[in-house]
């Protein structure tokens, strides 16, 4: 099973899948051979190495070889973890690579039709069966960032350094996808497209074939309570109660 968080930087996913993990393995005793916390890019030994490339402060790479980076990162992680997936494993991700490789990749300025037919050229076949979108307000996010750039404790990403409206347009984005499930609330403050809705939508066409069920989150809460929501959803398959 693939239980993916996805959302902007300093949206609190990877927070809320810290807690995620710990209620999993902590509270319900799941072995942490059964439970795997894992991100996106660097889910392997060979992913670490190459987001050391894509994060690294001051280097330059083309939008195009970014995105051959993260494809790389992608197919490496499917290599070694379908198969732990397949057999009963818990995957923990933090991004879902398809998805988060096209959000980041439009972002940069390519088109749509091309990410497509890249994602579709390495052959990745991993479907989410839970796929949590954190959804905040855009400058809710832009303050966050601005105040972990302040924080020299905090690592460096390269990626932030495309600026405020790079950031605008992949929050945009994220707040683009609908729910895909009938079992979670609809009613989202942020969950509307901002700006001009497209014709089309390729995020959100991606994204319902990657995932069995696409969740929003209002993630102006607290993590706690977001953690919560995430067991409530996943109590039916992986017998968890709600978090106090």
């Amino acid at each position: 099973m693939i239980i993916a968080v996805d959302g902007a930087d300093c949206s609190g996913k990877s927070t809320a899948l810290d807690l995620l993990y710990d209620k999993l393995t902590i509270d319900r005793g799941m072995s942490t051979d059964r439970v795997k916390r894992v991100r996106h890019p660097g889910s392997t030994r060979a992913g670490q190495e190459l987001r050391k490339v894509v994060k690294m402060p001051g280097l330059t790479i083309a939008p195009t070889a970014e995105r051959l980076i993260f494809a790389a990162d992608s197919v490496q992680f499917e290599a070694e973890f379908a198969t732990f997936s397949a057999e009963g494993g818990i995957v923990l991700c933090d991004r879902f690579n398809r998805i988060t490789d096209f959000v980041y990749g439009q972002a940069s300025g390519m088109q749509a039709d091309w990410l497509i037919k890249l994602q579709d050229l390495v052959g990745l076949n991993l479907m989410a069966d839970y796929y949590f979108v954190f959804q905040l307000p855009v400058e809710e996010i832009l303050a966050r960032q601005a105040l972990r750039r302040k924080d020299t404790r905090q690592e460096h990403c390269r990626i932030e350094d495309n600026g405020d409206e790079f950031m605008r347009h992949v929050n945009d984005q994220y707040n683009s996808l609908k729910i895909k499930t009938g079992s979670f609330p609809s009613q989202y403050p942020h969950g509307e497209y901002i700006g001009e809705k497209p014709k089309f939508n390729h995020l959100q066409a991606i994204a319902d074939s990657r995932a069995h069920n696409i969740i929003p989150v209002n993630a102006t809460k607290m993590p706690q309570e977001i953690c919560g929501q995430m067991l409530e959803h996943l109590s039916k398959v992986l017998g968890c109660r709600k978090s106090t």
